[in-house]
């Protein structure tokens, strides 16, 4: 929780992977089921808050929209919606870029 809470994301689904590792190599011991529901609770509320970034936030930058597209995919995410996302957001922000840079370039022909 403290990672989620520290907005150590990565670092929080790192560890509930590997908890989630250790606690099935345990099976179902009752002393271990209150770590699993609480951790499992803890991802979800991770799940939606990163949910809900990438559907508040429409311009990511780069770096931002990939970690979270990454984190959300670990925390079995739907992979093709989410890579669908991505792959729009990345085209969107490319062609904006293109876009801008044929703006700001002196038009030769017109010059010549």
């Amino acid at each position: 929780q403290r990672c989620v809470d520290d907005g150590h994301h990565s670092l929080a689904v790192k560890c509930f992977a590997k908890a989630r590792r250790m606690l099935s190599a345990v099976g179902h011991v009752a002393s271990f089921e209150g770590i699993r529901t609480e951790s499992a609770l803890i991802m979800r509320n991770l799940n939606k808050q990163l949910t809900a970034r990438l559907q508040d936030e429409a311009h990511l930058d780069a770096e931002m929209l990939g970690d979270t597209i990454y984190l959300l995919l670990k925390l079995q995410g739907n992979e093709e919606s989410l890579l669908k996302e991505y792959l729009s957001r990345r085209r969107r922000d490319i062609h904006e870029r293109m876009a801008a840079f044929v703006s700001s370039v002196p038009k030769a022909a017109e010059a010549g």
